[in-house]
C-alpha cells in the first residue's frame, strides 16, 4: 500500500468535520473525495500529504514513497514566468543534482506535457487565468518530484481541460511513473474532482 489511514478524525472548535476515517491508496487506486463544500475534503486531503495532524488517528506512507501534494490555492510571486517557476520547483528534485540546465529542460518538458505553448512558458504568472494556474501548480508539484511522483494529491476542481492535459501528461511522458494511482474529491453538486489522490500506476 502507497498509503494507510486509521481511525482519522479532526474538529474545529465545537464542530466535528469528520471521525473514523479508514482508507487505503495501492498502485492503480483511484480514489475521490465527494461532499458539500466545508465538509473537510481539503483538511482530510492534507492529513494525508502530512501538512497538517489530525485529532486522533495515523497516516502510513510506503517507505520511501514520493508523495507530491498540489494546495487548493494557486500561489505565485509577481514576476515569475511559468518557466521559471517550474524550473525553480524542478530544482528541489534529486534527479537533477542541483543542475539549472537539467532543472529547466525538466520543467519545460513537463510545462509542454501539461498543454503549456512555447509562447505562454514566458508570460508572466499574473496574467495567466485560473485554470491555467492550475496546471501550472501541478506541474510544479510534478517537477518537485523530478516528474515520477509515487502519488498525486490534488484539492480544488481543476477544468475539464487541464484535467485532461494532466491526464495526458502522465500517459506519454518519458519521465512520468510507471505504477500509480488517483484520489479525486468533489462537492455534491458538481463532477469535477476537487481533492485527488493520484498514484503511479494510473498512469501507466
Amino acid at each position: 500500500m502507497l498509503l494507510v489511514a486509521t481511525d482519522l478524525s479532526k474538529s474545529h472548535g465545537l464542530r466535528e468535520l469528520f471521525h473514523g476515517v479508514c482508507l487505503s491508496v495501492a498502485d492503480g487506486d483511484r480514489v475521490g473525495f465527494i461532499g458539500p463544500n466545508g465538509a473537510g475534503k481539503s483538511t482530510l486531503l492534507r492529513m494525508l500529504a502530512g501538512a497538517e495532524e489530525p485529532d486522533e488517528g495515523s497516516v502510513r506512507t510506503q517507505r520511501s514513497a514520493v508523495i507530491v501534494y498540489v494546495p487548493q490555492r494557486d500561489d505565485f510571486p509577481a514576476g515569475l514566468t511559468p518557466r521559471t517557476a517550474a524550473t525553480a520547483a524542478a530544482m528541489k528534485a534529486a534527479s537533477v543534482h542541483g543542475d539549472h540546465h537539467e532543472a529547466e529542460v525538466l520543467g519545460g518538458m513537463i510545462l509542454g506535457k501539461l498543454g503549456f505553448p512555447e509562447a505562454r512558458m514566458d508570460e508572466p504568472v499574473e496574467r495567466l487565468s485560473g485554470g491555467w494556474k492550475k496546471r501550472l501548480s501541478i506541474a510544479c508539484g510534478l517537477c518537485e518530484a523530478g516528474g515520477a511522483p509515487d502519488l498525486l494529491l490534488l484539492t480544488s476542481p481543476p477544468t475539464t481541460s487541464t484535467w485532461k492535459a494532466s491526464a495526458g501528461w502522465s500517459s506519454s511522458s518519458p519521465a512520468a511513473p510507471t505504477t500509480s494511482a488517483p484520489v479525486p474529491a468533489s462537492s455534491s453538486r458538481t463532477t469535477a474532482p476537487s481533492s485527488i489522490a493520484w498514484p503511479r500506476a494510473w498512469w501507466s
